[in-house]
């Protein structure tokens, strides 16, 4: 070995491993080094936190959350280990052609006010980029404020909301916007990453299942927001089950046309509405629980057909079964009409086996206008079903006779009624019939039980045949949501801070 090696070879191996965190366009591959114009910030692993940041490469072209590593490979499939906490500063990507993994128990946190000059601090999947957040029920994955203490439950609680952004998945599939592609609400509109939309039913954005998402939400505008967890024309090749969303400022929810499928989720807290669906929207959905507050709610459901046109196909038409939607409470006066579900813009949907209570408002307002396309032309096509519901205790009417509680069962959103909905729905759902629920609160006083009476109505009540030619549904021997068994317990925020019983 000559001896300028010699001298150099102790300083070579003295050199730190460096990893950087950067990204690169779809088009990159496995093990390319980058080109002269690509530019990656460190990706330092030295503390227990660990900042991801929007990046650009030197001509201004967006990057994902790619890695350079020191020998100048790059990688395009990035896990986040839970040894450390990850904060979000502005708006990070996964990019099209990476895939993101999140290890059970990581904690990915928001930052309130980003350095990058992005409004609000979100992970946002783009079209063809895959997450796998697969959590588990003793080992949640929880995405949260940067302020958000996870090991103190008294810290921040219900009314601490848009201290962040949210998770907001773009995919493939159909939605029924004219040409079938749009850009998400909530982001600018000039980044084709946030582009939703396309002709795959079967698209797959990856697995997302036990993960709770915290104290969040951002509104820039009328339908401009970034609810809890966003779902632009997700397709049902991906995997959503056992998602919370806890205390966000907008919507829990909402999906933008798509097809994907759901079960086990929580919306609690939220300011505005719980599941809100708008484009078309055509999943199967079984087991979801809603809780307002009754400071600020919404809709348990909002629930629109289309935009632009409100004629577009597919019509929105999911299914849904077994849900528990808690209102603010029939006395609460919350800040906006706390109604179970609003159906409006030619929208459809169908409800089986489900109890909706305690709401202030309306059980159900339907659209009806005298020209053009509403909600009522889906209930007359059969597009919209509400079966074998249990409804109770609305605008303090409980315990009394349908008539009299059919004035606040249904109405068109300005307190009159609508009677053809009641000849609908009326015989073949369970009006003012209490489910007896274990216990209904909204402070952690260990005195929410979503559970019904084993021996009430929610067990002995009819219930519907849902439609399950794809076997999705389970076959359960009761109404709502929960059983004898509360499957939000242990991994959600409500089970953590000491609200279940």
């Amino acid at each position: 070995m000559n001896r300028s090696l010699e001298r150099l070879l102790p300083a070579l191996l003295a050199l730190p491993l460096l990893f950087w965190i950067a990204g690169c366009d779809s088009g990159g591959s496995d093990n390319q080094a980058p080109t002269a114009g690509f530019s990656s910030a460190p990706y330092d692993t030295s503390g227990s936190t660990i900042t991801v940041a929007a990046t650009e490469d030197r001509q201004g072209d967006p990057l994902g959350v790619g890695i350079v590593q020191g020998d100048g490979s790059r990688q395009e499939e990035v896990t986040w280990s839970s040894d450390f906490t990850y904060l979000l500063d502005g708006n990070v990507y996964v990019n099209g052609g990476q895939t993101l993994t999140i290890e059970p128990g990581t904690v990915i946190k928001g930052i309130t006010e980003p350095t990058t000059g992005d409004q609000a601090s979100a992970l946002i999947v783009a079209r063809d980029g895959m997450i796998e957040a697969d959590g588990e029920a003793n080992n949640p994955i929880v995405f949260t404020a940067e302020n958000d203490d996870v090991s103190d439950p008294s810290d921040l609680g219900p009314t601490d909301r848009q201290l962040w952004g949210g998770v907001i998945i773009n995919g493939r599939a159909p939605n029924n916007v004219g040409g079938g592609t749009n850009f998400i609400e909530g982001l600018p509109q000039e980044d084709p990453r946030n582009v939703y939309g396309g002709s795959d039913p079967d698209d797959d954005s990856g697995t997302f299942r036990y993960v709770s998402i915290r104290h969040g939400g951002a509104l820039f505008g009328r339908d401009n927001e970034i609810n809890g967890l966003t779902m632009g024309s997700v397709g049902r090749g991906t995997t959503i089950e056992y998602v919370e969303v806890y205390a966000n400022k907008d919507d829990g929810f909402e999906w933008f046309g798509g097809t994907v499928n759901t079960k086990h989720l929580v919306s609690a807290f939220v300011g505005d509405d719980g599941f809100d669906y708008d484009e078309g929207w055509t999943g199967e959905n079984q087991f979801w629980m809603l809780l307002h507050n009754d400071d600020e709610a919404g809709t348990g459901g909002e629930h629109d057909g289309g935009t632009d046109p409100e004629t577009g196909e597919p019509f929105a038409i999911p299914t849904i079964a077994n849900v528990t939607y808690i209102g603010s409470g029939a006395d609460a006066n919350v800040t906006s009409n706390d109604f179970a579900l609003t159906i409006d813009d030619n929208a459809g949907g169908k409800y089986y086996n489900s109890i909706f209570g305690d709401f202030a408002g309306a059980g159900v307002t339907v659209e009806d206008l005298s020209s053009g396309a509403d909600s009522r032309q889906r209930l007359e096509e059969g597009d919209l079903v509400l079966d074998s519901n249990i409804w109770y205790d609305f605008g303090d009417i409980n315990g009394v006779g349908i008539d009299e509680f059919s004035d606040v069962f249904v109405t068109d959103g300005e307190g009159n009624r609508q009677q053809y909905v009641i000849d609908a729905f009326a015989d073949i759902n369970h009006l003012g019939v209490d489910p007896q629920l274990g216990g209904i609160s909204r402070t952690a006083d260990g005195g929410l039980d979503p559970l019904p009476a084993s021996d009430g109505a929610a067990f002995s009540r009819d219930r519907a045949d849902v439609p399950n030619a794809d076997g999705f549904f389970e076959d359960v021997d009761y109404i709502g949501a929960f059983g004898d068994e509360n499957w939000a317990e242990g991994w959600t925020t409500l089970s953590q801070n000491g609200f279940f019983n």
